[in-house]
């Protein structure tokens, strides 16, 4: 478990040389975290995790593809080492990806966000591969419902020392009373004097 800004995506850059893998599928929630995923691994961006970091100074670089819409075609995930898609890309009945796919197409499989692989929509693709090891990388283990992420944790990495080490600035708790609660347009020294309690 890693806070936000302390190298999730650097860590699920890195995974597939960790597990050797031949063939990785990244899976984000939505294409925001997507396309972020698909910089970190594309020799072409001068957001390429390896270069940036230096994590790797010349290639070859893990070829990359991403699964989005009806752009690529099969071809395309046959040449790539690292498929980077967002969950929506695999869901619903007849889709073309998971139905075409052997299920020993994949041997590794991570889950941005991962806490979310627990709903049905993320268990399908572990069902689909299950070959494959699986990887969740998130900042919490547990969902809005309450269900905790599967699996057991190698790595937590607190927010109390994120913040002390200077990687997240301070957080401030704020309670919201539900029965004063009210919609409207707010400015910013509203949210500010709000926050401040001068409100």
């Amino acid at each position: 478990m890693l806070p936000i800004g302390c190298g999730k995506s650097g860590c699920i850059a890195l995974a597939p040389f960790a597990f050797r893998a031949q063939r990785a599928l990244v899976v984000a929630p939505g294409l925001g975290i997507a396309g972020q995923l698909l910089r970190d691994f594309d020799a072409t961006s001068e957001d390429m995790f390896y270069l940036k970091t230096g994590a790797l100074r010349s290639g070859p670089f893990p070829e990359v593809v991403e699964i989005r819409g009806t752009t690529e075609n099969r071809g395309d995930l046959e040449e790539a080492e690292v498929v980077v898609t967002n969950i929506q890309q695999l869901q619903g009945e007849g889709n073309r990806w998971l139905n075409g796919l052997p299920d020993d197409y994949f041997d590794l499989i991570l889950f941005d966000e991962g806490h979310h692989s627990v709903a049905a929509t993320w268990r399908t693709l572990r069902e689909k591969f299950p070959e494959a090891r699986v990887v969740d990388f998130s900042a919490t283990p547990l969902r809005t419902d309450g269900q905790r992420m599967e699996g057991r944790i190698v790595y937590s990495y607190p927010v109390f020392r994120a913040i002390r080490e200077g990687y997240v600035k301070r957080l401030k708790a704020v309670v919201l009373n539900p029965r004063t609660l009210r919609f409207g347009s707010w400015t910013e020294s509203d949210v500010r004097a709000t926050m401040d309690g001068t409100r």
